[in-house]
């Protein structure tokens, strides 16, 4: 019985990975020493907060309405914090859920 080209490459590929020291089965003598550090970082805000210029991206970020709040052009920076403050002030007069 003739055997399959594919099948032929597909099983020399196999066996060659299976020496590949990627793969941790060629018998390496090398003791491997997990990283259980925990990483540094920065929690993220419990609240609605925003900078003292917001921008765009920060009010669209914000999860205020159930719809994202998308600019329709390029605001200005006195729109922008114009915004943020009535968001904010809305937030501030609505029941906490």
């Amino acid at each position: 019985m003739k055997t399959k080209p594919i099948l032929t490459l597909t099983a020399f590929m196999a066996l060659l990975l299976l020496q590949s020291p990627l793969c941790g089965a060629a018998g390496s003598d090398k003791a491997v020493t997990p990283n259980r550090t925990v990483p540094v970082v920065t929690p993220p805000k419990s609240g609605l907060e925003f900078s003292a210029h917001p921008t765009a991206e920060e009010i669209s970020s914000a999860r205020v309405f159930e719809e994202q709040l998308v600019p329709l052009g390029e605001p200005t920076a006195d729109e922008n914090t114009a915004l943020a403050s009535a968001v904010d002030g809305l937030r501030q007069a609505r029941p906490a859920r």
